[in-house]
Formats: C-alpha cells, sequence, structure tokens
C-alpha cells in the first residue's frame, strides 16, 4: 500500500507538470513554418511532450488503482492536483497567488485531512 501512494505521489505531481507544458504550450510564440497557425498550440514540443506525460501518468494511475480503492484515490488525486498547479503555475509561469487562490488551497487542503481522518 505504501508504494501506492508514493506512486500516487508522483502521478499528482507529473500531472501537475503536464499541465504547465499544456499551458505554456498553449501560449508559446515559438515559429514554425511546419504547421499551419491554427495548429500551432497543439503541435509544438511542449504541447506534444505534455500528452505524453499525461500518457504516463494514466498507466501510472492504474497501477495504482490496482491496489488503492477508487473511491480514496480519485478524490485525493483531484483535490492534490489543483494544489500542485497553482504552486507551479506561481513558480514557473509566474502567475499571481492571489488571496483567493491561498484560500482555496486552504479549505482543499481542511477538507483532504476531514477525509482522510
Amino acid at each position: 500500500m505504501l508504494q501506492s501512494i508514493i506512486l500516487a505521489g508522483v502521478a499528482v505531481m507529473l500531472s501537475g507538470i503536464c499541465q504547465i507544458l499544456l499551458k505554456y504550450g498553449a501560449i508559446s510564440e515559438k515559429k514554425s513554418y511546419c504547421f499551419p497557425e491554427y495548429l500551432k498550440p497543439y503541435l509544438n514540443r511542449y504541447t506534444l511532450s505534455g500528452y505524453c506525460l499525461l500518457l504516463v501518468v494514466t498507466i501510472i494511475s492504474v497501477v495504482v488503482l490496482q491496489e488503492m480503492p477508487l473511491k480514496l484515490f480519485f478524490p485525493l488525486f483531484i483535490s492534490m492536483n489543483i494544489i500542485v498547479v497553482v504552486i507551479l503555475s506561481y513558480f514557473i509561469l509566474h502567475e499571481p497567488l492571489t488571496c483567493r487562490k491561498k484560500i482555496a488551497i486552504g479549505i482543499i487542503v481542511f477538507g483532504i485531512l476531514i477525509f482522510c481522518i
């Protein structure tokens, strides 16, 4: 079970990184002459890396779900993923960490603690 918890944590972190890659790929202004303008947000190296990483997260999640119940994994995965994405977007994309986001993170952490008790 400990291995499943560690793998679930890895899946959450990789999922957060995947979200950041997809966002960065969507806003990147890289010049590419290979693709039409409307395909550039979808077919650049950041977006494709995010898609590949999402495949890895899916495989890890299937491995975790072999030992961990879905009713435990899914709520924790989604809520922790939100926290990871907000923190990574603050440090990597330099998005503001507003008071509203801090309160939301606090509520999510409180909910996770109540759920685990």
